[in-house]
């Protein structure tokens, strides 16, 4: 299955914390695998950052994005191999709590 989205890992990041409200900023950040050496790329919303539950959450979009597939295709045969279910569904939960904790 071709994909068109930059693949994972994905990582939220803390910014930096407003000096007067405390506030803390996050981004997502991710290795750019179409250059040699090591890039990184960043994603922020147009002010420069992200909540630190919108920046987990988006950083985990591939890792379930990963396990829905593996559910997916599970699930599309005579039988279902139960070793691939709970593989999938341990990813699922693996995937949720990056983005829950």
């Amino acid at each position: 299955m071709n994909t068109k989205h930059t693949p994972g890992p994905w990582i939220a990041k803390e910014q930096y914390r407003d000096s007067v409200t405390n506030d803390v900023s996050h981004f997502v950040m991710w290795q750019d695998r179409s250059k040699p050496g090591v890039m990184l790329r960043r994603l922020d919303d147009k002010k420069g950052a992200f909540s630190a539950a919108d920046a987990k959450l988006i950083a985990t979009a591939p890792d379930l994005l990963n396990a829905l597939r593996i559910m997916v295709d599970a699930t599309n045969v005579e039988t279902i191999d139960p070793l691939v279910m709970f593989v999938s569904i341990e990813k699922a939960r693996a995937a949720i709590a990056k983005a829950t904790t």
